[in-house]
């Protein structure tokens, strides 16, 4: 915080909410990936049976996470208006306002607007959707982080909900919020998702009762 109070005094940022301050602990590993793969071919395979719509948007976030996302041991500050279009920029507002990180019991120093907003897409859905895809179905959830998605997976009434986590810090989180919230049908994964081979091996891997 005083880092940020010294640069808006030096730079004279009369409203220094407007930059956003980029920095990640997974930008190597990112950055690692993106450089050292055929990412072409990668991205071809995440594409597969998406509509033009959502194949944009991948294209569009895989550019900023690029172009913007600094290594490791480097912070970004960045304008917002040079960041998002007028669009993201109108939703933020909309959803600040709405204040909907004080609807959900499961809180924490980040409001992720892509899960308690959009939850995670689900909220597009219609509910035949829901319904056919959804409700009493398997879910899985890639990068679960601390559980977030889990909790708001949870709300339509999955029959399981597979949360595959890498890191061991955020995986103990994980562990920590299935029993803090009840969250009985998570079952926690502590592995990279290059471990599996396909969509049976996370099955399996549930059945042996994860880990």
């Amino acid at each position: 915080m005083k880092i940020k109070k010294m640069i808006k005094k030096l730079l004279r940022l009369n409203r220094f909410d407007d930059y956003v301050d980029i920095g990640y602990n997974w930008a190597d590993s990112f950055k690692d990936f993106i450089f050292k793969n055929d990412l072409p071919k990668e991205l071809a395979k995440l594409k597969n049976n998406l509509n033009e719509d959502s194949k944009s948007i991948i294209d569009l976030v895989l550019e900023r996470l690029i172009c913007t996302t600094p290594r490791k041991n480097q912070k970004a500050l960045i304008h917002k208006n040079t960041l998002f279009n007028e669009y993201e920029l109108t939703m933020q507002e909309k959803i600040i306002k709405e204040k909907l990180h004080c609807r959900y019991a499961f809180k924490y120093n980040y409001f992720a607007s892509e899960t308690y907003y959009y939850h995670n897409g689900l909220k597009f859905l219609n509910q035949d959707q829901i319904d056919k895809f959804i409700t009493n179905k398997i879910i899985i959830d890639l990068g679960a982080y601390n559980g977030d998605s889990a909790y708001i997976f949870n709300l339509y009434n999955p029959k399981k909900i597979i949360s595959i986590e890498a890191d061991k810090d955020h995986f103990t989180q994980l562990q920590y919020n299935i029993k803090k919230f009840n969250l009985n049908n998570v079952i926690p994964i502590n592995k990279t998702i290059n471990h599996f081979t396909n969509i049976d091996t996370i099955l399996e891997n549930m059945a042996m009762g994860g880990g």
